[in-house]
């Protein structure tokens, strides 16, 4: 069989739905940051280094990296965010925890 011919080939332990949710909030989240100001981050170090949808790949990599680790090792984390509006910081924690409690639901590690 050639290789154009060969049909592309996936791990079996991938859920299609997740990464594409992942895939997602990074290009939102690329395209924001492309329309605000300039930062010394590391995002902002690659979305000027790479194509857009490169950046985005890069990101969600990153976030299922983090996400995978912050649920193997049982703990939780909220990251420094920009705010898009102003918060209290116990709607911020609050906002956190809840988006914890529904990513372990979605990939069924509540039991």
């Amino acid at each position: 069989m050639s290789p154009r011919t060969r049909p592309v080939r996936e791990s079996g332990r991938t859920n299609r739905y997740l990464r594409r949710l992942l895939y997602l909030g990074a290009i939102a989240q690329v395209s924001a940051r492309r329309r605000g100001e300039a930062g010394e981050d590391w995002l902002w170090k690659i979305i000027n280094s790479k194509k857009p949808k490169q950046a985005a790949i890069a990101l969600a990599n990153r976030m299922a990296r983090t996400a995978y680790a912050l649920m193997k090792n049982k703990t939780e984390s909220c990251a420094r965010v920009l705010p898009v509006r102003r918060r209290s910081s116990a709607g911020d924690v609050a906002g956190c925890q809840e988006s914890v409690s529904a990513l372990r639901q979605l990939l069924h590690l509540d039991h």
